[in-house]
């Protein structure tokens, strides 16, 4: 009788586990673009803060200005919701012309993302994916 007791706690216990190891909040995948002034934004910080509180996914545009959202180091996505949104450029590097596209791409940090600085824009982070364009002004 005692063992049946302690297998039952067993069985409790491991199921906790279980349960536990797939913790953490429900994550969307969040990809774009950023434009400053009509001009994709490369090497660009863009953060998107939960308007609820939690933790901020953060991406960084590559020289099309394209981002996918990281929430930690083992999780891509953001928490759904109404997030603010927020840039900041990343000091010490150059975007290249695009000759591909013919587009002309932003150069150095101070090229226009700067004044945007403090801007925030308010979005929504939908269940599943999401393609969340961010323009400034």
């Amino acid at each position: 009788m005692k063992n049946r007791n302690w297998n039952g706690l067993w069985i409790g216990c491991l199921s906790a586990l279980l349960v536990g190891c797939g913790g953490g909040p429900e994550l969307s995948d969040v990809e774009g673009v950023v434009t400053v002034n009509g001009k994709p934004a490369a090497n660009v910080e863009i953060t998107f803060q939960p308007t609820s509180g939690g933790r901020a996914s953060v991406g960084m545009t590559d020289e099309a200005g394209e981002y996918e959202l990281i929430y930690s180091p083992s999780a891509t996505g953001a928490i759904p919701g109404p997030h603010t949104v927020t840039i900041a450029a990343v000091e010490g590097v150059l975007a290249p012309e695009d000759t591909s596209t013919g587009s002309e791409m932003l150069e150095g940090p101070d090229s226009g993302v700067s004044e945007f600085a403090g801007v925030q824009k308010s979005v929504t982070v939908e269940s599943g994916s999401n393609t969340i364009d961010v323009s400034f002004p």
